[in-house]
């Protein structure tokens, strides 16, 4: 009977695959698998080559399944280890004297030894996935270097990622969303697929990981800073000219404020701002501003131009 379903990670077989899609387990045979080994070799030897890149990359993510296993084991276990030492029900928090309490910072000791332990487990689920994906390279002969940033990137260096067509399909195939949420929950962030040589072409693709909270926190405050480095730069300006009292410059809420009786008009405001809302430049958008607002005074709503940032 055909086996329909990967027996480590219960992902769906795809008709006529040897290995899982998602964890690389090589699957046994069906009856409708076996046939002739020219009919599912492609035509083409570049195809056939990016082929068998597809299946070095596929094999490198056996283990990941369990090595992700193993992370949410670590996740459970200390969460269900911090719900056995809390109270139970309100009378026996009632009951529970001061001397047996806790001090308020063992509560704060156990949340960062939790949270080392788990960034000590990551950090081992990429070196493993490193490790194997360098290793199915090399049983098939495939010159690959890869490597992990210190920014959470993975490079992947291969003459088989020469043209931009193959890191694609690559992409398409392999690096599906079900592998990207696996990546993210070992910490990588992006994916950096390029040809190998000094000056070789490639590409970042990114991940789609959430933001954790320290990583939102850190990025609106870097935000907020540049926005208002930007703001007293437009300030200085005004000043050198002696313009300074003919127009003040603020920033609120993601917008940049202008007022100034008579107000600028959206044209002015476009050739104002015509270098950070260019394509090749969008530094509106990368500090977070998301519109300009031109006013008489701080009574007036005055006039909105929306800044259109890139996705």
């Amino acid at each position: 009977m055909q086996q329909r379903y990967c027996a480590n990670c219960g992902q769906m077989r795809s008709p006529g695959s040897s290995f899982c899609a998602r964890c690389g387990m090589r699957l046994p045979p069906a009856p409708s698998d076996v046939v002739p080994l020219e009919y599912k070799s492609p035509p083409a030897a570049v195809k056939g080559s990016r082929n068998r890149t597809w299946l070095a990359v596929v094999a490198g993510l056996v283990g990941i399944a369990a090595i992700l296993m193993m992370i949410g084991r670590l996740q459970s276990n200390s969460d269900a280890r911090q719900r056995t030492q809390a109270p139970s029900s309100s009378m026996e928090k009632a009951s529970s004297s001061a001397d047996q309490q806790l001090p308020s910072g063992k509560a704060a000791d156990q949340a960062a030894l939790k949270e080392e332990f788990l960034r000590k487990a990551r950090k081992n689920a990429r070196e493993n996935y490193v490790r194997g994906l360098q290793k199915a390279f090399r049983n098939i002969g495939v010159a690959a270097s890869i490597w992990e940033n210190e920014d959470g990137q993975l490079v992947i260096t291969s003459h088989s990622f020469k043209l931009k067509p193959d890191r694609d399909e690559v992409m398409r195939n392999i690096f599906v969303p079900g592998a990207r949420r696996d990546m993210c929950t070992m910490g990588f962030k992006t994916l950096y697929l390029r040809d190998d040589g000094v000056f070789a072409d490639g590409d970042v693709y990114g991940l789609g990981c959430p933001e954790t909270k320290a990583e939102m926190e850190e990025r609106s405050r870097k935000q907020f800073a540049a926005r208002q480095a930007f703001v007293d730069q437009i300030r200085r300006t005004l000043r050198s000219k002696g313009l300074e009292m003919d127009m003040t410059v603020t920033q609120s809420n993601g917008e940049i404020v202008l007022t100034s009786d008579p107000r600028p008009t959206p044209d002015m405001l476009r050739a104002l701002f015509a270098r950070e809302m260019s394509g090749e430049n969008q530094s509106l958008c990368n500090m977070g501003f998301r519109a300009i607002r031109a006013r008489a005074s701080s009574d007036d709503n005055g006039t909105v131009l929306q800044i259109t940032c890139e996705k």
